[in-house]
């Protein structure tokens, strides 16, 4: 059941009235029963994994302030159990390739190996299990000992396919309190859902359709036309990306509930460090309290700390995916990070000597710029089948780049057409001019609820017929996956 099918909306009203109706002693049970229906709708059996891994954290910790002793030999193994599943599922298809080209097994039906698909969701689901019993072990809370509404924070449908990451301290939390309807939590929840669905549908899936077509036949391609392509990915990424969580986001809040935010505004990051405190925000911190911190952070010195920092992206590009290009892209950030310490010393000194401003538009338009820049090339191995084909796309790049027969010729609008292109740059500028907003600290919202009520209706009507218009003239796009979902 997928966010843009006419079923799921069915099943969201259904369970958003009943919901509201029903006694709140109630409440938990029935988000609880509409998760799992979600959730089964991809997969019954990836139910089994879900009740699985719920069931192992739970218990364990419910267990473990009852002990005096063996706490950490019990915490060790509910991690081991839940990294264990996801390695099995998440993993396996790269091992059988390994086997396959050992044994010179070309066909896998006739080859005795067996194919096992992830379940959907998988890591964001098995990490919020882990991080629970990771705080519960360290004191931060006590355990929930109600299985119904335990079992509703690690399945809650609207971030259970791609996150956010979830914490006890936020979503459990609230799970344990008592929700009521608020018309304006609604209201702002189904905004923003909207805003969400316009990044998916209207921005990602139309990058996608240039990005996918350059990437399938790069050999074809200009130096110029993939070098657009990759720049088009960094932009597909994050609003594909960014509207999955605004839509997971939206939902939540239409039941209620508030969820981590996971984007702001990523690509005005003025360096590697900010960026990771911009994108991804639920698994960028929970990397750093799961995985940097346990070993060692910088509390071990320079050269410790480097090293660590390069395993928790290490670690970052492995549970992205299992082919070598994620771990290489891991790799990549991993020693942006390092040599961004590293030269730190000598920039600050730079500025200091200089007298060059710091909290002017220039300053930060000119580290926003080489910043973006980074990250898309790395963002080049995370799109790239392969790493052959990552670097057989640099070298297209930089030695058949042909500038003026690509613009001139329009051999940059492969897959696509001019007018196509054109509403695309219009909705990027839309993209800009809200992040801007966002970044300057105006809020969009505040400034609605100051407008009157028959011109806040008009935009509300206008924006939902601009989406419904532009996802009928765009039928037959693919906009029923997410690109993290896979992850």
């Amino acid at each position: 059941m997928s966010f843009f099918s006419f079923k799921f909306l069915i099943f969201l009203i259904i369970v958003f009235i009943i919901y509201y109706i029903i006694p709140k002693r109630l409440k938990n049970s029935w988000l609880l029963i509409a998760s799992y229906v979600f959730y089964a709708s991809w997969n019954l059996k990836y139910s089994a994994v879900l009740l699985f891994i719920t069931l192992i954290s739970y218990a364990t910790a419910l267990t473990l302030p009852r002990m005096r002793k063996g706490r950490k030999r019990l915490l060790s193994l509910g991690i081991a159990v839940s990294l264990v599943t996801l390695c099995v599922f998440k993993f396996w298809e790269f091992w059988m390739d390994g086997l396959r080209t050992i044994f010179g097994i070309s066909d896998p039906a006739t080859g005795g190996i067996i194919s096992i698909a992830a379940p959907i969701g998988l890591s964001f689901f098995v990490l919020t299990a882990i991080g629970y019993m990771v705080d519960v072990y360290r004191g931060k809370y006590e355990p929930e000992s109600n299985c119904i509404r335990y079992a509703l924070f690690i399945s809650f449908f609207p971030n259970i396919m791609s996150g956010p990451i979830e914490r006890g301290s936020n979503l459990l939390k609230q799970i344990q309190s008592d929700i009521s309807f608020e018309y304006d939590t609604v209201k702002h929840g189904l905004m923003l859902m909207l805003w969400g669905y316009f990044l998916k549908c209207l921005i990602a899936n139309r990058a996608a359709v240039i990005v996918d077509a350059a990437f399938g036949s790069y050999v074809e391609q200009t130096g110029f036309t993939m070098l657009f392509a990759v720049f088009l990915y960094g932009i597909q990424l994050y609003a594909d990306f960014a509207g999955y969580s605004y839509i997971a986001l939206g939902i939540a809040e239409t039941f209620g509930y508030h969820l981590i935010v996971n984007f702001r505004q990523p690509y005005f990051a003025l360096d590697m460090k900010d960026f990771w405190s911009r994108w991804h925000i639920s698994l960028s911190t929970w990397l750093k309290d799961y995985v940097y911190i346990p070993l060692g952070g910088n509390r071990k010195g320079k050269v410790r700390q480097y090293l660590n920092l390069f395993i928790t992206f290490l670690v970052s590009g492995i549970w992205h995916g299992n082919g070598w290009t994620y771990m290489i892209w891991g790799c990549i950030h991993g020693l942006y990070q390092v040599l961004e310490r590293l030269i730190y010393p000598l920039r600050k000194a730079f500025l200091d000597k200089s007298h060059i401003k710091t909290d002017c538009f220039s300053y930060r338009f000119f580290h926003a710029i080489p910043t973006f820049i980074l990250v898309d090339f790395a963002w080049l191995f995370f799109r790239s089948p392969s790493a052959q084909d990552a670097v057989a796309i640099i070298k297209q790049i930089a030695g058949n780049f042909q500038f003026q027969s690509s613009v001139t010729e329009k051999l940059f609008l492969v897959g696509c057409d001019q007018r196509m292109l054109t509403i695309l740059v219009v909705e990027l500028l839309a993209l800009l001019l809200v992040d801007l907003l966002h970044e300057s600290k105006i809020s969009i919202m505040g400034w609605l609820n100051r407008q009157n009520k028959l011109f806040r209706w008009i935009l509300y009507l206008s924006c939902v017929l601009i989406l419904l218009i532009g996802m009928i003239h765009d039928y037959g796009l693919d906009a029923s996956t997410f690109i993290y979902a896979q992850f």
